[in-house]
């Protein structure tokens, strides 16, 4: 699974500057005067000079990495984990490293105030309470997992270039409440529709209905 998951990811990131020109094509033919406004922007000479820096900069580096990344399988952790670290892995990790031991173990010592019944009951308070929330992130992991299967496995089979990392990196995304959502539709659709091998309006329907399936899956069952 991860050698063709890798293979994706390094795809994909290859395939972002030609997907880019293919939706600047296809807004040049159906939205001329939205162009017109941005154009402007696009052509000032600081601004091209970053963009095009930036890309020859992020060519360079995949150039040099790609060949690691794949023998070594890493690139998904790459990726990932840059993106992912930044929101969730700090709270994540917390909970994990308190999820096998008990935090409470010498709560009540720091409590002399309080009566000792008093004190039992509130270090089994907060003892339910941790609990609680450990059960709630493991939970929203395992449900952004089942929905990246799902979502790699419906985009896979619709035909869609790059499904199986693009839902995959959806499904877990989806743990930050919006994000997997916003970023992978951002992606998935303008992909599906401009895809030169059996893209197109029809893709592009297939793909909202696998979205809007899992969705309602994960809400009414997950």
């Amino acid at each position: 699974f991860l050698p063709a998951l890798v293979g994706q990811l390094l795809e994909f990131i290859a395939y972002l500057p030609t997907l880019w020109q293919k939706t600047v094509a296809w807004s040049e033919t159906h939205f001329p005067e939205w162009l017109a406004v941005i154009r402007p922007y696009l052509d000032n000479p600081t601004v091209k000079a970053a963009l095009d820096g930036l890309a020859q900069q992020a060519q360079n580096l995949f150039g040099h990495l790609a060949p690691t990344l794949k023998s070594a399988g890493a690139g998904l952790f790459g990726v990932f984990g840059f993106v992912a670290s930044v929101a969730v892995i700090p709270v994540y990790l917390f909970f994990f490293l308190l999820s096998n031991s008990d935090p409470t173990r010498g709560l009540s010592a720091h409590l002399p105030f309080l009566r000792e019944e008093h004190r039992e009951d509130v270090v089994f308070l907060v003892r339910e309470f941790l609990g609680i929330l450990v059960a709630f992130f493991r939970g929203q992991l395992l449900i952004g997992l089942i929905m990246g299967v799902l979502l790699a496995t419906g985009f896979s089979i619709g035909g869609l270039k790059f499904g199986l990392a693009i839902g995959l990196l959806m499904g877990l995304l989806n743990v930050i409440p919006y994000l997997g959502s916003i970023l992978g539709l951002s992606v998935a659709l303008p992909l599906a529709y401009l895809q030169p091998d059996g893209g197109g309006l029809t893709l592009l329907l297939v793909c909202v209905v696998v979205f809007v399936a899992v969705q309602a899956l994960e809400g009414w069952f997950l």
